[in-house]
Formats: C-alpha cells, sequence, structure tokens
C-alpha cells in the first residue's frame, strides 16, 4: 500500500532571501492567474497544448522584458557564483 507524507516548512531568511523569494511568489501567481484568465477566455479550456500555443508568445515577451524571475535570484551567492545550477 502507497502512503504519502507531507511536511510543512517554515523557512528562516534574510530580508533579501524573503524580497527575492516574494517576488518569485508573485512572478508564480501572475503566470497561473495568466493561464487561467486564458482559459476561461478560450472556452474554459483544459488543454496543456492549446494553453501552450496560446500563451507562447506572451511567455516570451515576458522573458524579454525581464518581468518574469527565477528561482537563481534567492540563491545565496556562493551557489550562484559556482554555476547553473
Amino acid at each position: 500500500m502507497k502512503q504519502i507524507l507531507s511536511a510543512k516548512l517554515q523557512l528562516h531568511t534574510s530580508p533579501e532571501q524573503f524580497q527575492a523569494l516574494r517576488r518569485t511568489q508573485l512572478a508564480y501567481r501572475d503566470g497561473l492567474n495568466a493561464a487561467s484568465n486564458y482559459a476561461f477566455a478560450h472556452g474554459k479550456t483544459s488543454s496543456n497544448q492549446t494553453l501552450h500555443r496560446g500563451m507562447y508568445e506572451e511567455f516570451v515577451e515576458t522573458i524579454l522584458t525581464g518581468w518574469w524571475t527565477t528561482c537563481l535570484e534567492i540563491l545565496p551567492a556562493r551557489e550562484r557564483a559556482r554555476g547553473r545550477f
């Protein structure tokens, strides 16, 4: 029998880490809201392919304008300096 365990974590962050984490959370929420808005505007579609094709241009635009944030922002400088991951 499979058993699923879950855990709740409490993060203790510096003010800079908190701000970076918050920016990441808000960007993630904005992305989910954009996908939801697109789905409802186009007949409540839940097809991943349809959402991908429909939102690709907007997503690329957000990457190019720097609006999108990444998890690399919240890595400590030491890990960030080591390389991509």
